[in-house]
């Protein structure tokens, strides 16, 4: 996600990287994803990711690499292998993306539930250090 401090967002030139540096390849990579979308029978819908279809991302896209560098830029179907070995490499970063961030959320849970358990401990330990003084008044007459 983007952040919400000013300047970090700041830091983040998205227009000017999508359209100052590769504008026609990322064209071509949304042609694959238009592709893509008609091919899982989503025709003239929103573009979606069907994940559970789309799973060999890094061996799709090395066979698309492999294919370009044998000096066959475009695939059967007229699309740039590169913009789909592109496509296949971007959907594999989000893949690792989202994990990392489970991944971290559950590191997060699990830190978060580890205080909680040694606050309760702490918490424990002192009613019964409180509960000890008390039997100690109580059987010393106070």
């Amino acid at each position: 996600m983007l952040p919400t401090d000013y300047d970090a967002r700041k830091a983040l030139p998205l227009w000017d990287f999508l359209f100052g540096y590769f504008p026609k390849a990322w064209l071509e990579v949304v042609r694959v994803a238009v592709a893509g979308n008609t091919q899982h029978q989503n025709v003239g819908k929103t573009i979606i990711w069907a994940r559970e279809k789309s799973t060999d991302q890094l061996n799709t896209a090395f066979r698309h690499q492999f294919d370009y560098g044998m000096g066959i830029k475009k695939d059967t179907d007229g699309q740039w292998h590169l913009a789909k070995a592109i496509w296949r490499l971007s959907a594999q970063l989000q893949l690792d993306i989202e994990a990392e961030e489970r991944d971290s959320e559950q590191t997060l849970d699990y830190e978060a539930m580890v205080r909680s358990e040694q606050e309760s401990v702490s918490t424990a330990q002192l009613e019964e250090f409180l509960s000890a003084i008390q039997q100690h008044r109580n059987g010393a007459g106070y």
